[in-house]
């Protein structure tokens, strides 16, 4: 279905959040708990788990039960886990956030709106 279609207009498109995910409990967390007071209804958030050798992975699942978890223990470093992302992921919309990020809550409905609205755009960036 094209992000444009008749069925998605007027409704809010979905948006998933992919946060890598290296064996940092405290930084994962303090941005997940940031994202949580997103204003936009239609968003998820995915943690991709680049072979984390702690047990950070299990202790978040845990304390944020909602959210999915994609494995990526192959090769190719980051890159390689937002190209699992991307593959994985069936939302028009998918934000590759570092986890030392800290959004603010009205963040993202400006992103999504302006995507809606220029079809040609196909990366973008809010201002830091």
């Amino acid at each position: 279905m094209d992000r444009h279609s008749k069925e998605t207009q007027g409704a809010m498109p979905s948006v998933v959040i992919a946060i890598p995910h290296v064996g940092d409990f405290d930084l994962v967390n303090s941005c997940i708990e940031a994202l949580r007071k997103t204003q936009y209804d239609a968003f998820s958030i995915c943690l991709v788990d680049l072979a984390s050798t702690d047990c950070s992975l299990e202790r978040l699942v845990q304390t944020h039960a909602d959210i999915r978890i994609i494995r990526h223990w192959g090769t190719g470093g980051l890159a390689g886990a937002w190209n699992a992302v991307l593959r994985e992921c069936s939302e028009p919309y998918v934000v590759l956030l570092n986890p030392a990020v800290r959004v603010t809550e009205n963040w993202l409905a400006p992103l999504v709106r302006l995507a809606e609205e220029v079809e040609s755009f196909s990366c973008l960036q809010p201002k830091i």
